[in-house]
């Protein structure tokens, strides 16, 4: 049940062995941690609001590592699948890329940084 899911995220991210194996292999624990995060709320919750939840966590992903972005479409797949109503996969989408919307809207002046330019 959700009890066993959560011991078991738990004794993974405290497990030294595997921490230190991610930590070689440049793994970054915290999306390890959002990953895990996402599937409980979205797997082991009842909240009326799971969806939403779960997809702001997987949203930040888009801020931890770039190799994590593609786990980002997959997420909001689902959700959008999941959700019931036209309404709700709209704000589930809005959720979903509300981060990489806001990482790319906050050059004030709407151009590149001067060392993209060519």
């Amino acid at each position: 049940g959700a009890l066993a899911g959560a011991a078991a995220c738990g004794l993974f991210c405290t497990h030294g062995l595997v921490m230190g194996y991610f930590v070689t292999a440049h793994f970054s624990p915290l999306a390890g941690a959002l990953i895990l995060l996402g599937i409980y709320i979205l797997f082991c919750t009842a909240w009326p609001a799971r969806d939403l939840a779960a997809m702001a966590v997987f949203s930040v992903l888009f801020l931890v590592k770039p190799h994590y972005w593609p786990a980002i479409p997959f997420a909001l797949g689902y959700a959008l699948w999941r959700a019931g109503s036209a309404r709700r996969r709209a704000v589930v989408f809005a959720v979903g890329v509300s981060v990489p919307l806001l990482f790319f809207a906050w050059d004030r002046t709407g151009r590149c940084s001067p060392t993209c330019r060519s």
